[in-house]
């Protein structure tokens, strides 16, 4: 959504995916500490940019019943 749509704010995204503000938002900061998105200041709000041209998440372990993954980006 992100990629395909560039939002200008989180409130923004939270439109485009009809969802609370809040739940993006927090949604948003985890992928900027996983580095899958950053923020970009726009005037006073925080634009959620995605540069990657694709991005693949696998399981790193099933036998533990873990929810771990590990992502591989391709940017630009």
């Amino acid at each position: 959504m992100i990629r395909d749509h560039e939002p200008e704010s989180i409130r923004e995204t939270a439109r485009l995916v009809g969802r609370d503000k809040k739940s993006v938002h927090e949604g948003l900061t985890t992928l900027e500490v996983l580095g899958v998105i950053r923020f970009e200041a726009a005037g006073r709000a925080k634009k959620p940019v995605f540069t990657y041209d694709e991005l693949v998440v696998m399981p790193l372990a099933h036998d533990t019943g873990a929810r771990a993954t590990a992502a591989r980006y391709s940017s630009h």
